[in-house]
């Protein structure tokens, strides 16, 4: 069964951090563009489909 790989809208994204610290898998990493903070995603194919990271975002900038 193929699993849903979340991601991160970097223009909701307010760079709180706490999908980063919710991937246990570590797949989350901070990345600086005109000096906004935001969440990406290091590597996707790692991606278990959990929804962790999603679940912690209070803004729901991260989706599956």
């Amino acid at each position: 069964m193929e699993h849903e790989l979340a991601h991160v809208d970097a223009a909701r994204c307010s760079g709180c951090g706490r999908c980063v610290a919710a991937c246990a898998l570590r797949l989350f990493a901070f990345e600086t563009h005109n000096w906004k903070k935001t969440s990406v995603m290091q590597d996707a194919e790692r991606c278990s489909g959990c929804g962790d990271c999603v679940a912690k975002c209070p803004i729901d900038a991260s989706a599956k």
